[in-house]
């Protein structure tokens, strides 16, 4: 359905035609005749507008409070109480007793400046009750995001050592190497195993040995960067995914953190030291089908460094 109209007529008369074609696609625009809107763009224009005024209305008098309207609602009524009264007077004055008419004009002057006050306060207290429930909804919601941040943070975080747990591990895992096919970068993991765990744990108890986790963690952190993924992924085996250009990058990673153990050694006399026995594998990200693979690989070239430590 098509509405017509005289383009000189429209723009004179009507100023709101001027937003008409703001309301109209290209498309229409090409597929409608010179001088004719679309029922719809039209109907869709007039209610947006309706709304635009209406809304900006009622937040004026619910930000103007409700003492503000009070006194202007009061004379209004008591205006048109007046008129009404005068006119049933002017009516009614010689067919019922003036007793009774002024009565009933007092009571008319009554009735407002007792009804309409109670109108408006119960009008604004609702819309305060309803302001009070979005904020309280808006409230638990945010509280309820954070609990499930937290939670999944739980979920994927080693509690001891702070670091990521084995779920934790692989689940971001896969985003690196997704990354690092994207940047056309290489793969190392160093797997690490802390020698002697079950020793400390039966001499000097499994507060020490906690103790013994919690620092090898800090070193770990210390020693590779931010966006590298470290992990505790079992009692006592440790896990580092980075991404990295060359097999130099990773021999120099292993040299900085055999350095880093021996300085903490060092530093403070201990009924125990930090020993770690760890192999990396390097790979080109072309050359890594999984990150299963890769740890794979590393576990092997752990387990061969512990075998030679235990050998004589």
């Amino acid at each position: 359905m098509l509405v017509l109209f005289d383009r000189g007529e429209a723009m004179k008369n009507y100023p709101w035609v001027l937003k008409l074609p703001y309301y109209l696609s290209d498309s229409r625009r090409k597929n409608t005749p010179e001088g004719t809107i679309p029922l719809q763009s039209l109907s869709e224009m007039l209610r947006s507008e309706h709304h635009s005024i209406i809304g900006t209305i009622s937040e004026k008098i619910r930000k103007r409070g409700p003492w503000h309207f009070l006194w202007i609602s009061i004379i209004l009524s008591q205006f048109l109480t007046l008129v009404f009264s005068s006119m049933i007077c002017t009516l009614l004055w010689n067919k019922i007793h003036h007793e009774v008419i002024l009565v009933g004009m007092v009571d008319a002057f009554l009735v407002p400046l007792i009804v309409v006050p109670l109108v408006i306060l119960y009008f604004f207290r609702k819309t305060d009750r309803i302001a009070d429930a979005k904020k309280r909804l808006e409230k638990e919601v945010e509280e309820r995001k954070k609990i499930e941040l937290r939670l999944r943070s739980l979920s994927i975080t080693d509690e001891l050592t702070g670091l990521y747990n084995r779920r934790g591990f692989f689940t971001l895992a896969e985003d690196h190497l997704k990354m690092a096919r994207r940047l056309n970068k290489g793969l190392s993991l160093l797997y690490a195993d802390f020698d002697n765990l079950k020793l400390i744990n039966d001499t000097l108890g499994h507060d020490t040995g906690d103790t013994a986790l919690y620092e090898t963690a800090g070193i770990l952190k210390a020693c590779f960067r931010e966006s590298d993924i470290v992990a505790r992924i079992s009692g006592d085996e440790f896990v580092v995914l980075s991404l990295e250009t060359s097999q130099i990058s990773s021999d120099i990673s292993c040299q900085r953190l055999q350095s880093a153990i021996e300085k903490h050694n060092m530093e403070k006399k201990r009924n125990y030291a930090l020993s770690l026995s760890f192999g990396i594998a390097y790979a080109e990200v072309n050359a890594t089908r999984s990150i299963a693979e890769l740890l794979s690989r590393a576990d092997k070239l752990m387990f061969e460094i512990k075998k030679q430590k235990k050998t004589p």
